[in-house]
Parts: C-alpha cells; structure tokens; sequence
C-alpha cells in the first residue's frame, strides 16, 4: 500500500461512504451517505433496522449472508448497494441482490471493472468478522477462548505464527504425556499406599530375623522337653505291657496249681479211702501214689516253666521301672507340665508373629517396587512440566516479540486471553475497558477499513475519545450501534473527539 493511499485512509474526510437499502428486512428503502468521522453510531429505538445495517454492510465484506426471511415483508426480493473503501484505498461499489432464498453479490471498482468471482470478491476485503460483544463473550468457553487465540496468533508473522503452532503442538504432546503419567502416578500412589506398612507392621517387620532367631531356640527346647515326655510314655507302655503279660502268666499258674491242688485232695481223699480197703485197693495206691508224684513233678516242672516264662519279662520290667525313675528324675529336676504349657504357647505365638513378618516382608517389597515406580513417575512428570513450562516461556517469547498492538497480552494455562496478567473476561476487566482493547486487536485482525464493532453503548466520551484515536491511528472507520428511544427514526450519526471544536454531523434517512 502507497504512503498516498495510507494517508487517504486515515483522513475519512476525503472518503464518501453510500449505504443503500431496498426491502432489506426493517429497511424498506433507505440510503446513508457518510464522510468525515471515524466512528458511526447507527441509531434508533428497539425494531427499526440497527442490526440490519450493521448485518447487510457485514455480508457486503464477507459475501454472503445467511439470515433468514431477509425480504422486507410483503415484497418478493430486494437489493443492497453500498460504496465503500477496500485495504488497496480504493472505493467500491457493492451491490448485493437477494431474495429470502438466493443471494447474489457482484462488485465494481473505481475504473467501472465488474468482479463476480467470490474468491476475487473476498479477497478484496479479506474481512474476517467477529465484533467486540462477541469476541467478549467467548472467553466464557473453552472453544470461544481457542477461537480468541486463533485471531490473536493470525496477527504474528508467518514464520512466528509457524514456530508459535510449532511450540504449541509439542506442549501438547507433552501435556498429553504428562496426563498420561500423572494418571500412572496416581495409579501407582494407590498401589503404594495399599502396601504401605504402618508403623507397628513396620516394626514388626524389622524384627523378623530376631523373632526366627527366637522361635528357633524355643522350637528346640519345646522338642527336647517334650522328647523327654515321650520317652517316659514310651517306657510306661511297654511296662503296662510287660506287668499285663506277667499277670497273664501269674493267673495261668494259679489256675493250674489250683487244678493240681484239687486233684491232690481228690487224690488223698481217695488214698484214704483206698488204705481203708488197702487189700482191695493196694494196687490203686501203688498208682494214686504214682500219679501224685507225677503231678508233684508236672507242678515243679510248670513251677520251672512259668519262672523261666517270666524271668526276661521282670528283668525287663526291673529294668524300665530305673529307666522311669532316672527319666522322672530328669524331668523334675528342669521341665513341668505348666512350664511346658507355656513354652508350647510361646511356640505358637512366635509361629505367627514370624508368618505374620514375613507377609510383612513380601508387602515391603511390593511397596518398594512401586516406590520405584512413582519415584520414577513423579520424576518423568517433574521433567515434562520443566519442558512444558520452556515451550510455554518460548510462546511467550513468541508473543512478546510479535508486537502486538495490545502491550503484555499473553495466554494462561488455561487459555485465557490476559492483559498485564489479567484475565481477558467480565470478572477481571470492565468491559468498556475490554471494548477498547478488542477494538486494537480488531484492527490489527482485519485489512479493511471498515470495521463493526457493535455495542458501545457502555462507553462514555472518554472512552468514545479513545475508541477514536485507536480508528484515527488505524485508518479504521468503525460502526457501533446504540439504542436511542428519543428517536423517531433511524439515524447514522458520525463521532467526533469532543477536544475539536466540532459539531457533530449526522446522516439521517432522506424524506421521500
């Protein structure tokens, strides 16, 4: 763009705007003819047309429009035209043809060439809409606030937007890494704090060596005492065996001597008799006589047989009854039975204080794996943050250096649009505050002079002052509009400074 044609546009004086409606919605046919300010207030109470006139000039740059039933009702088409600069400082003419279903836009510049191709047509204006009320607003969503940043990034050079995305898309990567390993963290925090040994597990866990160490030295006592104890039962078995059997033998004895003694009485009584008739019966004495020495030698001889019977067994008897004596002598001199009842509790109790250290063990080492694991965790999350805040302080640098028209404008983490580290939203800036910083960046986001910004109604002369040194500085001519119920009809009205001794001027709807 030539100095000549940058001067043109910053001096709205030189420069006539014609805006033209024919059965545009509210605006049956009305025509605006605008030159010497770089602010309009488009005018007038509730339902007569504002919006249409700021919608229609919109569609003009953008070529096309998409609002429904724009026919003025009654009537069947209509038609807008409109003469108005282009970032070249050419003029051109627009007109705009449409019914409540079609739309038509041609353009015509200053030579009287025709332009009907809609990329030839856009990229004349390479108007790109978003007013201040809107712009605003989607701070409130994640999505308005990505859609913010877009228009804030559009404004950087080609190659710092590119390293800008660039450094972006790597922290991306790294915040998704980093999610991912804050989730294994917890996970793994989780594990951790299920294996984690309270202070008494950990104690007793310490102390497992020296409970088996203990447990050991009672299990061998246990054993040797109770080893005693089975010996003596061992013995005092096979005594009862022996003493049953010796008895056994005794009362087999007794019951033959007793069979012999009575056959002897038998016997005697019989010699008694016999001697009474000794010459009848002397030949039964000889063999009474006879079968009583026979039985007096089977008596001596069973006498024989039975000490023979008998004899290993007391022997054996004899024997076990010291071995008794010696084994109660060994265990009353050191063991009782509650000592050994205690100790066999001692046992057990130890038994399970060692399982249970050992459980405790195997928990410890569980704990410990996954210690490794989120000490290894939390170190990876450390080193990814430390990049992640390199790339964000690298944006930073990014944005600092693209000299934006708006100083120390940054993004949070976030997302949020701020201004010397206040958040670009309702709760951190008044928003005729915010009017006026959207309309800088809006001037930088688009090359066409003109510019809708929308509501200003909450700007007092201060502000409007200000709002027009930014369109001055700019070579923007800027529409808003305002609700004025004082009005009768709508007006286009021109702002000027209130320092220039100036009235202001006005453009109303011609009377037909």
């Amino acid at each position: 763009m030539t100095k000549e044609k940058v001067k043109s546009l910053l001096d709205p004086s030189e420069q006539e705007i014609r805006l033209s409606f024919t059965n545009y919605k509210l605006l049956k046919r009305d025509e605006f003819n605008l030159t010497g300010s770089h602010i309009y207030f488009v005018k007038g109470c509730n339902e007569v047309g504002k919006t249409s006139i700021l919608t229609a000039l919109r569609a003009a740059m953008e070529m096309k429009d998409d609002t429904p039933q724009k026919v003025t009702l009654g009537e069947t088409d209509g038609v807008c035209e409109f003469t108005i600069p282009g970032p070249d400082g050419k003029m051109y003419n627009v007109v705009y043809e449409f019914t409540d279903t079609t739309t038509k836009f041609v353009i015509f510049d200053e030579e009287g060439n025709k332009i009907s191709k809609i990329t030839d047509m856009r990229n004349i204006f390479k108007y790109n809409h978003v007013d201040a009320t809107s712009f605003i607003s989607w701070s409130r969503t994640a999505e308005g606030r990505r859609k913010q940043k877009e228009y804030i990034l559009e404004l950087l050079p080609a190659e710092s937007y590119l390293q800008y995305k660039d450094l972006e898309t790597k922290e991306g990567e790294l915040f998704n890494q980093r999610t991912k390993a804050n989730k294994d963290l917890d996970d793994a925090k989780l594990l951790l704090k299920n294996e984690e040994l309270t202070s008494e597990e950990k104690e007793i866990q310490k102390n497992l060596k020296v409970a088996e160490e203990q447990l050991k030295k009672r299990e061998v006592e246990f054993e040797s005492l109770t080893k005693v104890d089975n010996k003596i039962q061992e013995v005092v078995n096979q005594m009862i065996q022996v003493e049953a059997k010796i008895s056994r033998v005794n009362n087999d004895s007794l019951v033959y001597i007793q069979n012999i003694e009575n056959l002897n009485k038998v016997s005697n009584s019989n010699i008694v008799e016999y001697e009474n008739r000794i010459k009848e019966l002397q030949t039964k004495i000889e063999v009474e006589k006879t079968s009583i020495q026979s039985n007096f030698n089977s008596i001596q001889l069973r006498e024989k047989t039975v000490t023979d019977l008998i004899e290993p067994d007391t022997k054996i008897l004899s024997q076990l009854k010291i071995n008794k004596e010696a084994l109660e002598l060994e265990k009353g001199k050191g063991v009782d039975p509650e000592k050994l009842n205690k100790l066999s509790v001692s046992v057990e109790t130890g038994r399970a204080y060692v399982n249970r250290a050992k459980t405790l063990t195997e928990k410890l080492v569980k704990f410990d794996g996954f210690k490794a694991k989120s000490d290894t965790l939390t170190e990876k999350v450390d080193n990814l943050t430390k990049e992640i805040t390199e790339l964000r302080t690298g944006k930073e640098k990014v944005i600092l250096e693209g000299k934006f028209p708006v100083d120390n404008l940054s993004f949070d983490e976030e997302g949020y649009l701020t201004i010397s580290g206040l958040r670009f939203d309702e709760h951190q800036t008044c928003e005729s505050d915010t009017i006026l910083i959207v309309a800088q960046l809006l001037c930088k986001m688009n090359i066409t002079p003109i510019q809708i910004l929308g509501d200003a109604s909450l700007l007092d002369y201060n502000k409007l002052d200000k709002l027009y040194e930014i369109a001055e500085a700019n070579g923007k001519i800027m529409f808003v509009d305002e609700i004025d119920r004082t009005l009768d009809k709508l007006v286009i009205v021109g702002y000027e400074k209130k320092n220039k001794d100036k009235e202001e001027k006005k453009s109303t709807k011609p009377l037909f």
